[in-house]
């Protein structure tokens, strides 16, 4: 059994990776029912400031039981941007899944 924040920290590990296709496999039966997996490795893809950025330290700040808004930061020479999502993260039977 893993909590809620080891699936999210994984679905954000895979996706710094770029590795759709597992990270399509960790969303909830509603996302995928909403999001082809075509069309969701494109969006995922799309996130490049994000994806980048969690491959170096990102802040996960919980709102609520089932929502997470994951911020990155970007050090760049003088100036320092911030880029967040907010995912939802919801229980299925007996696991965590990604709400995209």
């Amino acid at each position: 059994y893993m909590s809620r924040e080891a699936v999210l920290r994984r679905f954000l590990a895979l996706w710094a990776d770029n590795r759709t296709g597992e990270m399509y496999d960790m969303l909830s039966e509603g996302s995928q029912k909403l999001i082809s997996r075509e069309n969701f490795a494109k969006e995922a893809a799309r996130a490049t400031d994000l994806r980048r950025g969690l491959k170096g330290n990102y802040r996960i700040e919980w709102v609520g039981e089932e929502r997470a808004k994951v911020t990155v930061s970007h050090q760049m020479l003088m100036f320092r941007s911030l880029t967040a999502r907010t995912l939802g993260v919801v229980r299925e039977a007996s696991s965590w899944k990604i709400v995209w």
